[in-house]
């Protein structure tokens, strides 16, 4: 954490042993977010009725299989169903969130650019985990938010983890005038010393 108790640090200063951790890191959660898509495009398609049909049924009756038949229908997602998904995500996504974000706020990125894809996916994040608890009481709009939700996370967590990658390894620092200053005062010759 104390990297980021200074607005001078920059990712690219990181220790090289410490960047490849980062680096497996990420590339471990952008593997994460490819399987994630990968899951998602099999249960739903990138339409609204798919994901009010993945939720709220589609008029069969049959059991909820989780690695079954896709030929069989699909019963209503019962609460019980919908709070062990929500848990533990609940837990992990945040921490993700929380890391990807702090990384990439050691780039040299526009703040205002990064604001928005933090903002994109905490909002991905709240719309993909809590909307479905609302989609039986409007379909037509709780549909397409879910869709807007999970691409806006996918898409801005990818975002920012390129980010944090490029900027650790092939972007390098500008000195600032402030760091400037700094680095001319403490090249200033001392009285004590001869």
């Amino acid at each position: 954490m104390r990297y980021f108790a200074s607005s001078r640090f920059h990712i690219s200063s990181l220790a090289p042993g410490l960047k490849l951790v980062v680096s497996l890191y990420l590339l471990t959660v952008l593997m994460g977010l490819g399987f994630s898509t990968a899951k998602f495009m099999q249960r739903m398609d990138l339409t609204s009725e798919s994901v009010e049909s993945y939720y709220l049924g589609d008029g069969s009756d049959e059991e909820l299989v989780l690695f079954g038949d896709e030929d069989v229908g699909e019963p209503p997602k019962s609460d019980r169903f919908l709070v062990d998904v929500a848990h533990p995500h609940m837990f992990t996504v945040p921490l993700i969130l929380l890391v990807i974000c702090h990384l990439a706020h050691l780039s040299r990125i526009n703040v205002a650019v990064l604001a928005i894809l933090d903002i994109g996916a905490f909002f991905g994040f709240f719309s993909l985990f809590g909307v479905p608890w609302f989609l039986s009481a409007a379909p037509g709009f709780f549909g397409p938010v879910m869709l807007i939700g999970g691409t806006l996370l996918t898409v801005c967590l990818a975002a920012l983890c390129l980010i944090a990658l490029v900027s650790m390894w092939w972007r390098r620092p500008g000195v600032s005038k402030s760091a400037a200053k700094v680095l001319a005062k403490a090249s200033l010759p001392r009285p004590d010393s001869g």
